[in-house]
């Protein structure tokens, strides 16, 4: 009985001493053709929705990857688009948007469904919900659909702690 502690502490600890800081450990399997960036470190949707929900990380540069969406379910904010992936925790009736707002200067001309890769600083918009975050491009590519669109727990073992 003495040792369940322990056992929860060590089955834990990577847990508690992980870091949302940065992204490591991104299987080379996973987005590696868009994961390369001299100056934006590469994040997955999911992984910047969880680590730019912290204000005091705003201002940072970043690129990541994901299809325009006119989602209105969304809450809108003036002259943002939404990106967004599917992000797939065990099976596609578990399937939900990762979803984030971005600023370009031809939001016009994106189309839905469009797949793009964006490099640009995470800053803060207002909604009726609150502050989210929001990529202000500074670099944007148009790019085809990658071989796996989704994210999920099997897809990227180590970003999500699963091995």
């Amino acid at each position: 009985m003495r040792l369940i502690p322990v056992i929860l502490f060590l089955i834990l600890l990577p847990v508690i001493t992980s870091s949302d800081d940065e992204l490591t450990g991104i299987p080379t399997n996973f987005d590696a053709e868009y994961s390369k960036s001299d100056d934006y470190p590469y994040y997955t949707l999911d992984k910047v929705l969880s680590t730019f929900y912290d204000e005091s990380k705003f201002n940072t540069k970043i690129s990541t990857i994901g299809y325009i969406s006119r989602d209105t379910s969304f809450p809108r904010v003036e002259n943002q688009l939404l990106l967004q992936r599917i992000f797939v925790t065990c099976c596609i009736a578990h399937a939900s948007p990762s979803t984030i707002y971005i600023s370009t200067d031809i939001n016009d001309k994106l189309p839905d469904g469009q797949w793009i890769k964006i490099n640009g600083t995470v800053i803060g918009v207002k909604n009726k919900l609150g502050t989210s975050p929001c990529i202000v491009a500074e670099k944007l590519e148009l790019i085809p659909q990658p071989d796996n669109p989704f994210l999920n727990c099997t897809s990227c073992p180590t970003e999500h702690g699963q091995h």
